[in-house]
């Protein structure tokens, strides 16, 4: 396994995007969110969208729900979409609670957020982040 760097701590991930003979895949962003969770990549097979993703902690005992609504994803128009640097002022502006993580999506990628807007996991940062944001949740451990 391969260490990635992040801007605040290190997650064990894939050191590859997986693809397997069905045409699905296991890859590097999503492995590397999962494994801040605690749920290693040799646990699963896929992990290659937002299903699989919410599927696997609700497996190992964390619940999602959407913030869509909340930073202004409401329509198809990706254009209209906030950026993740505009998301991440809206997320310290949110009450979660105190262990509260958001798992955002944009275009190809996934990443893990703080309750104050800060990245936990990108394994693609980008400096000024334009990135139109798909789709966002809050991730809590499951009571």
């Amino acid at each position: 396994m391969t260490t990635y760097t992040t801007t605040t701590r290190q997650a064990h991930g894939v050191s590859g995007h997986i693809t397997h003979d069905s045409g699905r895949r296991k890859t590097v962003c999503t492995s590397a969110v999962l494994a801040e969770f605690g749920i290693d990549a040799r646990q699963y097979n896929y992990s290659q969208n937002e299903r699989d993703i919410k599927r696997l902690l609700n497996k190992f005992g964390w619940s999602h729900a959407s913030r869509k609504s909340a930073v202004g994803i409401n329509n198809r128009n990706l254009g209209k979409r906030p950026s993740v640097g505009k998301v991440r002022k809206m997320i310290a502006k949110m009450d979660d609670g105190p262990n509260a993580r958001y798992y955002v999506s944009v275009p190809g990628h996934a990443m893990l957020l703080d309750g104050n807007g800060k990245t936990i996991v990108d394994t693609a940062p980008r400096r000024v982040d334009r990135r139109k944001v798909l789709s966002i949740s809050v991730i809590r451990r499951a009571s």
